[in-house]
């Protein structure tokens, strides 16, 4: 993989999350959300939306947002292959590992269309 595209997939995530973070911190805080009670579910996601699955659950869990306004269900799973292709690039210094093949697989064996 080129190094601009690495770097702008190491950089893509990281962006991604802040920008949830901040929208449901807001969303919340006006539905009367407390600060005590934001902490709480920020400390317990952790970086969780770094995730587009765990994104997409908080958002529909705590916001009641069906969609990250993604046109379709296929390019929510392409995002979410993208970010996991992010690990073993940051993390791994490109070098794939056990964690990343189970998410690809489990990834793919999710995407499969029945016959």
């Amino acid at each position: 993989m080129p190094p601009d595209l690495e770097n702008a997939l190491e950089d893509v995530v990281p962006i991604f999350e802040a920008v949830l973070r901040s929208i449901a911190k807001r969303s919340m805080h006006s539905r009367g959300t407390t600060a005590e009670e934001l902490e709480k579910h920020f400390r317990k996601l952790g970086s969780g939306f770094q995730n587009v699955e765990v994104a997409t659950r908080f958002f529909l869990d705590h916001l009641s947002v069906h969609d990250l306004a993604v046109p379709s269900p296929n390019d929510l799973d392409l995002l979410q292959r993208i970010f996991e292709k992010r690990h073993p690039i940051t993390h791994n210094l490109g070098v794939v590992d056990r964690k990343y093949l189970e998410r690809a697989r489990a990834l793919k064996r999710r995407g499969r269309r029945s016959p």
